[in-house]
């Protein structure tokens, strides 16, 4: 685990935050030429290469979220 996370973890049981209603995460990648793969892949790579692990550390701090919504701009 990462400091960053485990240092939200001790906050948010420590309660000094208070009642946690709402969560937005935001993830973003460059990566010049686009990488491998078919455009489509291409596209989901960063999501399933590296936000999954932000969504399991949400889910380990606050349980299954009730609500998803995801905004995926298409390139132009």
């Amino acid at each position: 685990m990462d400091s960053c996370f485990l240092t939200a973890k001790k906050a948010i049981e420590s309660g000094k935050l208070g009642e946690i209603v709402e969560i937005e995460s935001h993830f973003d990648l460059y990566r010049p030429g686009g990488g491998n793969g078919s455009p489509d892949s291409r596209r989901m790579a960063p999501f399933m290469a590296l936000a999954v692990h932000t969504l399991d550390q949400i889910i380990s701090l606050f349980g299954r979220p009730d609500h998803v919504a995801l905004r995926h701009p298409q390139p132009a």
